[in-house]
């Protein structure tokens, strides 16, 4: 990693807190009672937020705006979820549906800046994971951080091309397993491994199909 990759990281992730910082915690985030208890709706209150764990947070990265909470309580909490998950390698939150909020809170209509912050956030942790093998992030390997901005990014080819343009031996390698890890679901249903894929095909397909023929460091499987 980089101290260039470093910092632009931590310049994206204190945008993500700048740009959300209006979004208060509410007294009471309202949720199924199946699935969210008081326990949860304290720990979510247990700290100031930039001190919250991915233990206090797993439920709301897992319910938010499904069983627990309204799009102002996720934009509340989003700036410390996504630093854990471009920071913390023992965070456990399940990335493609963390993610995947984004796209049922519909951001492509959240506020420019708001757009902007999360496109920052989007490239800076992406270089960061691309710097290192395996990665520091919640995600070690570039193809699950792949299949997680897929689930809200509509276009993965810019993405891609920064991996294609990127010198780093990390980078490599990062490639070298990403076509070991699909290689034999290519080869028997020609689809991607993670089933996260299945609801996105249109990235997935951007990730399999060159947009032109590949180079010795292409990208396409």
């Amino acid at each position: 990693m980089t101290s260039n990759s470093l910092e632009s990281l931590n310049n994206a992730i204190e945008g993500l807190y700048d740009v959300f910082k209006g979004y208060r915690l509410r007294p009471h985030i309202e949720g199924c009672p199946c699935c969210v208890d008081e326990n949860d709706q304290a720990r979510v209150r247990s700290r100031p937020l930039r001190e919250l764990t991915s233990d206090d947070l797993g439920p709301i990265a897992m319910n938010a705006l499904t069983t627990w909470g309204e799009v102002s309580d996720l934009k509340h909490f989003l700036p410390r979820l996504l630093e854990l998950v471009a920071t913390d390698s023992e965070c456990m939150f399940e990335t493609e549906i963390l993610i995947g909020k984004l796209h049922d809170g519909v951001w492509t209509n959240w506020s420019t800046a708001e757009q902007v912050a999360l496109n920052a956030y989007f490239d800076a942790w992406w270089d960061d994971v691309l710097e290192a093998f395996p990665s520091r992030s919640a995600v070690v390997d570039a193809d699950s951080c792949l299949c997680s901005m897929a689930q809200a990014l509509g276009q993965l080819t810019p993405t891609l091309e920064r991996w294609r343009d990127c010198e780093s031996p990390a980078a490599v390698r990062h490639l070298a397993q990403s076509v070991e890890i699909n290689f034999e679901s290519l080869r028997k249903n020609n689809t991607l491994r993670n089933p996260f894929w299945e609801s996105r095909h249109h990235q997935m397909n951007q990730m399999r199909i060159p947009a032109e023929p590949p180079s010795a460091y292409g990208l396409g499987f």
